[in-house]
């Protein structure tokens, strides 16, 4: 049994990487995500622009084990975000693209551009053992849980840029 911090919780997830989709993709809903990886430390910066608003959070995620991980997540002020912007980070804008299967959410995250596109798809789980049972509905070329060239930081320094 894993104790996490008093608040933070566990995070179940697998990720795949996907071959590309455009067709499937363009009906689905989807978010802009500006992530900024804070230098010198384990922390994300995010803003999330729905349709309707934009979110804002401050999150720090630690590994346990491939697919599963301590995750504390604080929601920002516009005001407080602007001001963490501004910490030396690598910044990324991805797209994601939210599918349902079988009552299963899947997030698929488009990175790059055309000339170099990286889709990762993301599903999380309550619970360890449904993660393990999970089979993918999607085509995909290979799972990339635990990979640390597919981690979120990984694939900002591949398609971000460094803020300041």
């Amino acid at each position: 049994m894993t104790t996490v911090g008093k608040y933070a919780r566990i995070e179940n997830e697998r990720r795949f990487l996907l071959p590309p989709m455009e067709d499937e993709l363009i009906s689905l809903p989807r978010r802009v995500i500006l992530d900024h990886y804070i230098a010198g430390t384990r922390l994300r910066l995010r803003q999330i622009e729905n349709e309707d608003d934009k979110v804002y959070k401050l999150t720090k995620k630690t590994r346990l084990s491939p697919g599963k991980e301590e995750i504390t997540t604080i929601y920002l002020s516009p005001e407080e975000y602007q001001l963490l912007s501004k910490l030396r980070a690598i910044a990324v804008s991805k797209i994601r693209f939210i599918a349902t299967y079988n009552d299963m959410t899947i997030g698929i995250d488009s990175y790059g551009t055309e000339e170099d596109e990286l889709l990762i798809a993301e599903a999380e789980f309550k619970t360890e053992e449904q993660m393990k049972a999970f089979v993918m509905p999607l085509p995909y070329q290979i799972e990339v849980t635990g990979n640390d060239e597919f981690t979120g930081f990984a694939l900002a320094n591949r398609f971000g840029r460094e803020n300041q």
